[in-house]
């Protein structure tokens, strides 16, 4: 079974500045085959890539996906209801769930002249789930403001 999450960046929100602004590219979330066998949890990332026109702070928000819930998210098996609980997090001891600002927090990157290195979304699957095989996703939506 295969499972995968896509990003989809449906929001722009900014403020007014005197250049035109960032734009955000990702890399979808994959994860290797799910085992309800396994004693341990799945690990996955993805990335982000920002690009902006000049030095500012940017504000990357992650919406709770299809599930509607940020702890734990859930990915929905293609063609059924059967759904696999996963998340997203900022740091790589996945401890951080990344949100939106208002459960859980956002990430805050400074820009320089220069373009920052990708961003990381590290994600896991929770191990233990009982789930009928197949390909499970879920699309969260990128919102940044700056």
């Amino acid at each position: 079974m295969r499972a995968s999450i896509a990003f989809a960046l449906l929001s722009f929100l900014c403020t007014a500045k005197a250049w035109a602004g960032c734009n955000i590219n990702t890399t979808a979330v994959s994860f290797p085959a799910y085992s309800a066998l396994s004693a341990g949890n799945d690990l996955g990332s993805g990335s982000l890539a920002l690009s902006c026109d000049g030095p500012d702070t940017v504000v990357i928000a992650l919406t709770a996906g299809g599930g509607g819930s940020f702890n734990p998210r859930a990915m929905t098996l293609a063609g059924g209801s059967s759904k696999l609980n996963y998340n997203l997090y900022s740091d790589s001891a996945r401890t951080s769930i990344w949100g939106d600002g208002t459960t859980y927090p956002v990430v805050t990157i400074v820009y320089g002249n220069a373009p920052p290195p990708a961003i990381p979304v590290y994600a896991q699957i929770f191990a233990g789930q009982d789930v009928a095989p197949g390909k499970y996703m879920d699309t969260i939506t990128v919102n940044y403001s700056f």
